[in-house]
């Protein structure tokens, strides 16, 4: 029998699910919770896949999926939610989320995820699939592409290693546009430091 848990603070979705799982061969809803804090109020059982809705009271499913993964590495993760936006979808994927699934699931879909994820697999709703395929063919944007041609020139100043005086002098520009230049850099770029600003240029 594969464990289940569900964290969810949506009571009609708790109970569909509970009904959906309560005589199933396969699956055993071991545990329902309405928030990550009343996951872990008791001892934590053994479990093989965890369902985790993302918006909950108090801590998120995102914050969420880490705490559960110190305490259970093993187990599966598999979001259940409403939220299709690109951000929320790869920080609960890096945060250790195993499958992603919108709340308009039908209910023999959820079932046979649940089987997927526990065997291993990672599930995604088709339209949050086609958003990460979508984000990975998107072309590669350089940094430095916001930056004009004499900005880009004092940026290869500072990864050269010269000073602020000595772009000035290889530029024939004063001292004050050099700065000038330095601070624009920063706001394009979203740094505040000459080493950022150097990372970035070699995509570091």
């Amino acid at each position: 029998m594969i464990k289940l848990s569900l964290i969810e603070d949506d009571m009609e979705i708790s109970q569909t699910l509970d009904e959906l799982f309560s005589n199933d061969l396969q699956i055993e809803l071991v545990s329902k919770h309405d928030s990550i804090e009343s996951f872990f109020k008791d001892k934590v059982p053994q479990l093989d896949v965890i369902i985790v809705d993302i918006g909950l009271p108090g801590v998120s499913g995102i914050e969420g999926i880490r705490m559960i993964k110190d305490v259970l590495p093993e187990a599966e993760i598999l979001m259940f939610t409403i939220y299709k936006d690109v951000d929320r979808i790869f920080a609960a994927i890096k945060a250790g989320a195993s499958g992603y699934l919108l709340k308009s699931t039908a209910n023999d879909k959820l079932r046979d995820a649940v089987l997927k994820t526990a065997m291993g697999g990672s599930i995604m709703s088709p339209s949050v699939a086609r958003k990460v395929l979508d984000f990975f063919q998107q072309p590669k944007v350089e940094p430095l592409n916001v930056l004009t041609s004499r900005e880009k020139e004092i940026v290869q100043g500072l990864v050269d290693g010269l000073s602020y005086k000595q772009i000035s002098d290889k530029l024939f520009i004063s001292l004050e546009t050099v700065r000038s230049h330095i601070k624009n850099i920063y706001r394009k770029l979203q740094v505040q430091s000459k080493v950022e600003v150097v990372r970035k240029a070699l995509n570091k």
